[in-house]
């Protein structure tokens, strides 16, 4: 708690709650980040955790102080990951948005064969670096739950990163993927 002086000369109460002094924290080391998009994005989600506790979002930075790779969850795919993670895919769009990052949703189905959504990343670059350190942050903010199975296209950055990260679980190609495949295949 701090006191301030008021206009009369007396003084009142300020209050502040543990998480005002983490947002505020955390917003003074953003101010170290020079790009301004990077900035809203990080104050967007750090508004979206002042409405949902549990909402995570991690970041690295490259060596020019930009955004590298961002990962975020909320509690509802926490919770949904917890009970539908046993199968797990993930697939990242081709640098489609203005950035030229990869965008990577990690996503299974419930027992209504809904898609749930466990996760987003935007990613420096779709290396098994990249992928090895979203799928560790995965993995920590969903309490170490290894799915039984991976589904993705095959990348070949992925498949290393799955290997390294969860040498347990079944990794499979997704469905359209080997539909293309076997379609490549005929024609050759």
């Amino acid at each position: 708690m701090a006191y301030m002086a008021g206009q009369s000369g007396g003084y009142g109460m300020l209050r502040f709650t543990k998480r005002d002094l983490y947002n505020y924290v955390h917003s003074q080391k953003l101010a170290q980040i020079n790009d301004g998009d990077t900035a809203a994005m990080i104050s967007y989600l750090e508004g979206k955790a002042n409405a949902d506790m549990m909402m995570v979002a991690r970041y690295t930075k490259t060596v020019d102080d930009r955004l590298g790779s961002l990962f975020w969850a909320d509690g509802q795919m926490m919770v949904d990951y917890k009970l539908f993670g046993d199968v797990l895919a993930f697939d990242a769009t081709y640098q489609s948005n203005k950035y030229k990052k990869p965008l990577v949703v990690f996503f299974g189905t419930n027992h209504h064969k809904l898609t749930m959504i466990f996760g987003f990343a935007l990613l420096e670059k779709e290396e098994v670096r990249t992928y090895r350190w979203v799928l560790l942050n995965l993995l920590d903010v969903m309490d170490n739950k290894t799915p039984s199975v991976v589904v993705t296209d095959g990348d070949k950055a992925m498949r290393a990163a799955i290997a390294k990260v969860l040498p347990s679980s079944r990794h499979r190609l997704c469905a359209w993927h080997l539909e293309k495949n076997c379609v490549a295949g005929e024609r050759t």
